[in-house]
Formats: C-alpha cells, structure tokens, sequence
C-alpha cells in the first residue's frame, strides 16, 4: 500500500472513528494506526477532531435517525440493507471511498442540521426579544396609568383641601372680627394690669419697709438679749472676781455621778461675804421642762436649795452666780449638790444626783 492510500485510508477512519461510526475491528485496526501515526496524520486528527467538537458545541449532541442511516448507507451499498451486527470482514468487503463517502455526508448532515438550529434559535430569540419589549411597554403602560390614578386622587384631595380652605376662610374672617374685639378687651385688661402692678409695686415697697422694720426691731431685741446676756455674764465676772479677791474662799469640788460620770463642778464660796460662784462642765443639756438645782448640805440638816441653773449647750466654762446662799459654813461638814428637778426648782431634792463634793 503507497503513502498516499495510507494517508487516505487514515483520514478515512479518523473521521468514523471521531463520528463513533466504525465497528469494532475497525476501531481497533485505527487505534494501532494512531499508535504508529506520523506527525502530519496526527496534525490531521487533531484538526478533524476539533472541528468535531465544534460542530458538536454549535449544534448540541444530535445524531441523524435510523432512517437516514440506513438511506445513506442504502445508496453506498447500492440498495443493500445494512448488517449493523456484523463486525468481521467489514473493512475489506466495503471499499474505503463508502467510508469517506458516508463520512462526508454524515457532515452534510450534521452540518445542515445545526444552520437549521442555529436559524430557529435566532428566531426564537429575536421573537423573545420582542416579547420582552412588549412586556416592558405593558409594565410602563400599568406604571403610568397607577400614576395617572394617583394624580387624580391627588387632584381629588386638592379639591376637598380648597373647599375645606374656603369654609375655613369664612371661619377666619369670622374669628377676626372676634380677634379686633378680644383686642379692645386686651387692651382695657392691660391698662388695668397695669394699674394693678403699680398698686402691687407700692405694696412690695410698704412690705419691705416694714420687713426692715421687723427685722430692725428683731436687731434689737437680739441686742437687748445679748446686752442683757453680757450685764450678766459681766456681773458674773465680778462675782467672781470678788469672790477670789476674798481673804477666805472655799472651794469645794464636785465629780461626777452615774447620770454623768464625766462631769465636774466647783464651788467658789466666800463664808465672810455670803456669796459664791458655781461652775458646771460635762454635763448635759437638761430638758426643756427640767432644772439643775444646787443644794448645800450641812452636817446631818436638810439640803438646803442654793439656787437653779439652765443651760442649752454643754460646755466646760459655765460659770453662773449663786443668788441665794447667804448660809454661814457648819463648823461640821459642808457638803454641795446637783441635782436634775423639775421647772423651777422643788424645796428638796427629787430627781437624779448628776454632782457631789465635801467641802476639805
């Protein structure tokens, strides 16, 4: 066999081959060609096998029917059937040119079939382009026509708002007329007002002048209780004075008791002149209705009240002078007290002994 014919017998399986139109012996008499294929039959296959695959993208998988198989395959064997379970003999019973002759045609077929498809399917995409056009102007035609019923209801409220503007003009006009009368009513309220906050202006006056007055004589009656307390405390001073200025004091020292067992006392007493000074510390306030009382005790007598004395902050420089002890000293014992009694002092001791001192 030349080159030449090998060549041709090659191309010839190639394309049943890629067209899986070959039997068996011939597919496997292909395969061992294509094992010990030259350069340019393999360049040969792999252009018939790509326009192949082109064919099959461009079209899809379809295949010819039975009927123009066996047509064509009628016309290349002269109008003999075709023995499609026959795979023995075939390749050298058939000439090659039947091979290449169906192969052409299977292409004619195949080929035709797709620039039929490829027509219909531009067909139906044109018409659905159209489709889609006209169902884009029919949502554009419903868009509008929603819109042209909004702008009529718009233009329905429009009117309802103008007559409802109309009715409340002639309110308005109405309520003006009302307005220029509440005005002139304004106007004689305001006067009085006026006239009111003037009145009110020379009360405020009169009212601070007489608060100044109050407080002028709260001033001074503040300054008539704290001269008052000053004399006191003054004379107080002097009381004591005198009594340490004495040749003979006395000082006898109170300490403290259970109701106040912190607290002290001292008694300055001056026997010659009769008079003495008391001084509390760490005791507390007595309530409002209660006393301190000092009591003298002398020898084995009944306490003798020395005076009452009140305070309303506890402090250890509490110095108060005694009025009403003009008792001479027992040559016995000499013994002083503080007691808590009620308001005003009781001619013995009743209520809780807060001091106690004997006299050294």
């Amino acid at each position: 066999m030349s080159d030449n014919s090998s060549h041709n017998d090659f191309e010839s399986l190639a394309v049943g081959y890629l067209l899986d139109a070959l039997t068996e012996e011939e597919r496997l008499q292909f395969e061992k060609m294509l094992e010990n294929a030259t350069q340019e039959q393999l360049k040969v296959y792999r252009e018939l096998s790509h326009t192949v695959d082109e064919l099959a993208l461009a079209s899809g998988p379809e295949s010819p029917s039975e009927e123009l198989e066996d047509r064509i395959f009628d016309k290349i064997e002269g109008g003999g059937s075709r023995d499609k379970g026959s795979g023995s003999g075939m390749a050298s019973i058939i000439p090659l040119w039947t091979y290449q002759l169906a192969a052409a045609l299977l292409l004619v077929g195949v080929i035709g079939f797709a620039i039929y498809n490829t027509g219909v399917q531009e067909d139906l995409d044109r018409q659905q382009m159209v489709i889609s056009e006209l169902e884009q102007e029919i949502e554009s035609r419903d868009q509008l026509q929603g819109e042209f019923r909004e702008r009529e209801q718009t233009i329905a409220q429009l009117q309802s708002e103008l007559e409802e503007m109309e009715r409340v003009e002639d309110n308005l006009r109405e309520k003006e007329a009302l307005v220029a009368q509440l005005e002139n009513q304004l106007d004689q309220q305001e006067q009085l007002q006026q006239e009111i906050r003037e009145q009110e202006n020379l009360v405020a006056q009169l009212q601070d002048e007489l608060d100044r007055k109050q407080n002028i004589e709260e001033d001074l009656q503040q300054r008539d209780v704290l001269i008052t307390e000053l004399r006191d405390d003054l004379e107080r001073k002097e009381q004591l004075l005198n009594v340490i200025a004495a040749r003979e004091v006395k000082l006898v020292i109170m300490g403290g008791l259970d109701p106040s067992p912190d607290g002290y006392g001292k008694v300055l007493w001056d026997s010659e002149q009769r008079q003495a000074v008391l001084q509390l510390a760490n005791i507390p306030a007595p309530p409002e209705d209660k006393d301190y009382q000092l009591w003298l005790i002398k020898g084995e007598q009944d306490p003798i009240s020395a005076g009452v004395f009140n305070f309303e902050q506890p402090s250890t420089d509490l110095f108060f002078k005694v009025e009403n002890l003009d008792e001479s000293p027992s040559e016995q014992e000499n013994n002083f007290a503080v007691t808590l009694e009620p308001k005003g002092g009781m001619p013995q001791p009743t209520g809780d002994m807060f001091l106690f001192g004997q006299q050294n």
